[in-house]
């Protein structure tokens, strides 16, 4: 069976915020065992290749354009998975 992190942990490994990581996983972009209302539970593997995915992905046109040093947690989170970090 595969190991289940906590919403913590999983952010730590991937390097994004805690927050980035909820909105993704409450918006089903990122996959989750959501158990009660507030606790998430990820598999690594699984993450780390939704999020792969989604640093890969072209923008569309209602997306700001994503840069590194924007700031933003997402271009945070994209930048750190698609570099192997």
């Amino acid at each position: 069976m595969a190991s289940l992190y906590s919403l913590c942990y999983m952010a730590r490994l991937l390097g994004v915020g805690q927050s980035w990581l909820r909105e993704q996983a409450k918006a089903g972009k990122v996959p989750c065992l959501q158990v009660g209302e507030r606790r998430y539970l990820f598999n690594a593997p699984v993450v780390e290749a939704a999020v792969a995915m989604m640093a890969a992905r072209p923008l569309t046109a209602d997306e700001p354009e994503r840069q590194g040093d924007s700031g933003n947690d997402a271009d945070k989170g994209r930048a750190r998975v698609a570099a192997g970090h």
